[in-house]
């Protein structure tokens, strides 16, 4: 009995122990988990990341992002529908801005860096060109389109997003030698792509009607210091490569790797994915690609939608909006070694 009771006594000091230990265990759990989990990271599934992510800073101020004008913008100007957050090299917010009470030949339209750190006004430089949203290039330069003045003509000029300060020097004025009364080269958005020698700002025409689009497309050099007229696609050229440019939101026109350029386009009423080289603007590769009616049958182009392009390694994938309740959305990825479509995934 005493060799029993002494047994059962060890036993139960290390089940008390073995109890203590698991506790410290799950109670730790709660610490670990402070950073910031990836779900799958690891093989004892924890779904915690292998290293700590960083902590949550919590939240260091507030701005209302949504389309309403007034406290959502630094005093005395206001956002539009149109005017996406873009962060600078340093850190700051750039946002396109309408200035309160000025018209055009004051400079009503500006772009304004808002400070990341407490959310103030930081700077605000006047005469951007409406609608038009900046981007930063591979060197941290900031880049926008100005208008000085009523009748001035549109210019892309590099900036501090540090300070605000326009630079001299880099600015490109006229864009293109073609016709600058026809073209509305920065409907949406600037976008930047490429690398080295074959870095390019990206403008593409909007002045089509949604329902008809356009096939502009102007491509301006910045891997050097100053901005060089690089390539245009024509959009009153009958012998454009393609009838119009499948976007017109103010989200990126396509995707592009170091030396091309991928956007949905459609010619004849057939959809595709064409392939344009960064460096001189030809069409390197096309692939037509299936739409689908409300019932899930192809069909052909009949109007302008939106068309997202993403890029995973040598795999494009290219998604369509379904043209609202008309027709059926659908994912398709394009093999850019062959240029052939691996599947469609309708949704």
């Amino acid at each position: 009995m005493r060799m029993t009771r002494t047994t059962e006594t060890s036993l139960g000091r290390a089940i008390a122990l073995t109890t203590a230990v698991a506790t410290a265990a799950v109670l730790a759990l709660p610490t670990a988990a402070a950073a910031w989990p990836q779900v799958g990271a690891d093989g004892a599934a924890t779904y915690q990341a292998e290293v700590a992510g960083p902590a949550d800073p919590g939240l260091k101020w507030f701005s209302d992002v949504s389309n309403e004008t007034g406290d959502a913008a630094p005093e005395g100007f206001s956002f539009g529908d149109d005017s996406l957050p873009i962060i600078g090299s340093d850190g700051t917010i750039m946002r396109q801005a309408q200035a309160d009470g000025q018209n055009v030949g004051q400079g009503n339209r500006h772009i304004v860096g808002i400070d990341p750190a407490d959310g103030s006004l930081a700077w605000n430089i006047p005469f951007a060109q409406g609608g038009c949203n900046p981007a930063v290039d591979s060197q941290g330069r900031a880049w926008a389109m100005f208008v000085d003045g009523a009748d001035g003509a549109d210019m892309l000029q590099s900036f501090d997003s540090a300070t605000g300060e326009r630079t001299d020097g880099t600015q490109l004025d006229p864009l293109t030698d073609v016709d600058p009364d026809a073209p509305n080269w920065c409907r949406n958005s600037l976008h930047i792509a490429g690398s080295g020698a074959n870095e390019r700002a990206i403008l593409y025409d909007g002045r089509g009607s949604i329902s008809e689009g356009s096939p502009g497309i102007l491509a301006i050099d910045i891997s050097g210091q100053q901005a060089t007229a690089g390539w245009v696609i024509d959009p009153n050229d009958e012998a454009a490569p393609f009838d119009r440019v499948m976007q017109f939101s103010p989200d990126r026109i396509g995707a592009a790797t170091d030396t091309h350029l991928y956007v949905g386009t459609a010619t004849d009423g057939q959809f595709a994915l064409t392939e344009i080289s960064l460096a001189d603007g030809q069409v390197t590769n096309s692939v037509d690609l299936p739409l689908y009616d409300g019932d899930g049958e192809e069909t052909t182009v009949t109007g302008h939608f939106d068309v997202s392009v993403l890029i995973d390694g040598r795999t494009a994938v290219v998604a369509d909006s379904g043209r609202g309740s008309s027709g059926t959305g659908a994912l398709s990825a394009v093999d850019l070694d062959t240029f052939q479509i691996d599947w469609t995934r309708t949704f």
